[in-house]
């Protein structure tokens, strides 16, 4: 489990910058060159660089991985040992219980702030990280729950999809300890 988790927030150093380009692009509708250039001259690695948004990615990511290839091989070996339901079923359930774990804990709040810090990258209205939570937590629910049921179903179908492949791969790499499984 800790692996996952620091596994999902040492992958935020690749997903944070990308998706925040991907954001301002979305926000400026420039080209990725334009967004870029823009980008690299404005200070591309200060505090309102690449790094905006860092910490709640690495947060989200470390949930997400951490829902994904901690809590539902856990789950799943545990239901397999004590249920009769089979692997299709054994890795449904603790695939569905790790994405809503997933997604619960990261999509609402942590997201929403790493959303809103890289969409105003001269921190205007989104400061740092402790004013970007006040504002979103003032601006209601109603925007912490944006898009909560689209991430909820990403997150939950792609630990759906990760486990069965997790499975797949298991029993063709090691068939004998799987064998009973078969």
């Amino acid at each position: 489990m800790t692996a996952a988790l620091v596994g999902g927030a040492v992958g935020a150093l690749f997903s944070s910058p990308v998706e925040l380009v991907m954001i301002q692009q979305q926000r400026y509708g420039k080209s990725t060159r334009c967004t870029l250039q823009n980008m690299f001259a404005n200070g591309a690695f200060g505090k309102h660089g690449l790094g905006r948004g860092f910490l709640p990615a690495a947060c989200r990511d470390a949930i997400y991985v951490g829902g994904m290839l901690g809590i539902s091989p856990i789950l799943q070996d545990w239901l397999m040992e004590n249920t009769d339901w089979g692997i299709s079923g054994t890795g449904l359930v603790a695939s569905l219980v790790g994405g809503a774990f997933a997604a619960v804990l990261s999509a609402p709040e942590i997201d929403t702030v790493k959303i809103c810090m890289q969409s105003d990258l001269k921190g205007d209205m989104y400061g740092g990280i402790r004013q970007t939570f006040v504002t979103v937590r003032n601006r209601g629910v109603r925007l912490l729950c944006n898009g909560a049921m689209w991430r909820a179903v990403n997150i939950t179908g792609a630990i759906i999809l990760v486990n069965k492949f997790r499975m797949r791969v298991a029993l063709l790499m090691f068939p004998h300890p799987f064998s009973v499984l078969i």
